[in-house]
């Protein structure tokens, strides 16, 4: 009976927690619509009768999640974010086709010491780098940064790469480089500044993101690309098949 109860009192949200998610479901269900001034510390502190500590962690919550943007610190103005329509990713493949996609950068590094450490462990110089942003119904979602090594004719590739509606992968088979299998690695970390300009997200508090390492390869083994594959946490929803036991 002890147990039991003590599982109870451990599972039991804080209130906190539970103003979080009484906001939360405001937002989603359009009560505070995108845009929108969301209520200052003072308007909640009164509606929900608890000090301003306890509205400021429920909102950071939020401001975590990507639904509310601050423009500074404590009661400041903060304003409802547009929600994202969540796509599923299976492994490397997303349920969604490219709807907007824009180049940010594109370069070829001719020198080792320009590279990344980690790049220059995977490939040597020259090597493209491809900066590209992708957005959903208008909404930024995700910042690609791929390196291509010179089994390509860099230039041309390039070239080509310019033009926001190539994708890099179609282009690819093109050169008679199919890309045939992925390896991705994903964690949780925190959006540095650019990060927050470029997706939209809140430069207050800390805000977090989804980040996938990728290494393309070809059917020979050989390395096609490596991608850094930054996300909005609200962005996406990630589903693996995986064998619990060997054949």
């Amino acid at each position: 009976m002890k147990g039991s109860l003590l599982i109870l009192v451990r599972n039991r949200k804080s209130k906190w927690e539970e103003i979080a998610d009484q906001l939360k479901m405001r937002i989603i269900d359009g009560e505070l619509e995108p845009g929108q001034e969301f209520p200052t510390t003072v308007e909640l502190m009164k509606e929900f009768n608890v000090y301003a500590g306890t509205i400021q962690q429920a909102v950071n919550r939020l401001i975590q999640e990507g639904l509310v943007i601050s423009f500074g610190s404590g009661s400041s103005k903060r304003i409802v974010r547009h929600i994202v329509n969540r796509s599923t990713r299976y492994c490397n493949k997303t349920t969604e086709e490219l709807q907007e996609q824009s180049v940010l950068k594109i370069k070829i590094i001719d020198t080792e010491l320009d590279l990344p450490n980690f790049i220059k462990e995977l490939m040597n110089p020259p090597v493209l780098l491809y900066i590209t942003l992708k957005k959903r119904d208008g909404i930024p979602v995700e910042i690609r940064r791929s390196y291509v090594p010179s089994l390509f004719p860099l230039e041309i590739l390039k070239d080509i790469l310019v033009n926001p509606k190539h994708e890099l992968h179609k282009v690819m088979q093109s050169f008679n480089q199919n890309p045939y299998k992925c390896q991705e690695a994903i964690y949780i970390d925190s959006a540095n500044d650019e990060e927050c300009e470029k997706l939209s997200l809140s430069t207050v508090g800390n805000v977090i993101v989804v980040k996938i390492k990728r290494k393309v390869y070809s059917k020979d083994d050989e390395l096609l690309e490596y991608s850094l594959l930054t996300n909005r946490v609200d962005a996406y929803e990630y589903v693996y098949d995986y064998y619990l036991n060997s054949p």
